[in-house]
């Protein structure tokens, strides 16, 4: 007699083997090999949310891969970068992940993948990293098959300035060059307006 466990798992075997009949011989067939069919519904596998998001200062940033019930099983997976809609850089410059597989251990439901993010120590936009899985083994995929990280920057806007609070030139001397400078270097274009004022 069977148990009909509810928990999706690969299919099982048993031997039987005819030995020590009375008023008989064992015959040429002698053992005979049962497979059991697992009937059971595959899980389903999915990121657990698909947006997240976390300060440049804050490492790593965590995609968590989630499966709908506990299998019986490993389930495997492979996940990658989606470079169409990821506006940071990779490599060591704004984060550090390479594309991959990875694995559900059997009779846990969850995993996680983690990317290195580099605080770079300069003003910038905010930048996305997404990522999506792909190909699991044991499961089915989900409806969530793609999160998307937003490394929020953190640094303090940089100050613009005149270099000098006055100056003075010939009157023949033309045109007049006046410098403006920023605190700290910026990752992103700085634009300022300014105004004539005419003394008396």
């Amino acid at each position: 007699q069977f148990t009909n466990e509810s928990t999706p798992e690969a299919n099982e075997t048993i031997i039987l083997t005819l030995s020590s009949p009375v008023n008989a011989t064992v015959g040429s067939t002698s053992t005979l090999t049962y497979t059991i069919t697992d009937d059971d519904t595959a899980p389903t596998i999915y990121f657990a949310s698909s947006s997240l998001s976390g300060a440049e200062s804050v490492t790593p940033a965590v995609f968590t891969v989630v499966l709908s019930g506990a299998a019986g099983q490993a389930v495997g997976f492979t996940y990658a970068v989606v470079s169409a809609s990821t506006t940071a850089t990779g490599g060591g410059s704004d984060y550090t992940l390479a594309n991959g597989t990875s694995t559900i251990a059997a009779g846990a439901t969850s995993t996680t993948i983690n990317a290195t993010i580099v605080n770079d120590n300069q003003n910038e936009p905010s930048e996305t990293l997404t990522l999506a899985i792909s190909a699991p083994t044991g499961a089915t995929l989900g409806a969530t098959t793609t999160a998307t990280y937003t490394i929020l920057d953190d640094e303090t806007v940089p100050e613009v300035y005149f270099v000098a609070t006055a100056s003075s030139g010939a009157e023949s001397v033309t045109p007049v060059n006046i410098r403006i400078l920023l605190s700290a270097v910026s990752g992103q274009n700085v634009q300022v307006g300014y105004a004539l004022v005419v003394a008396s």
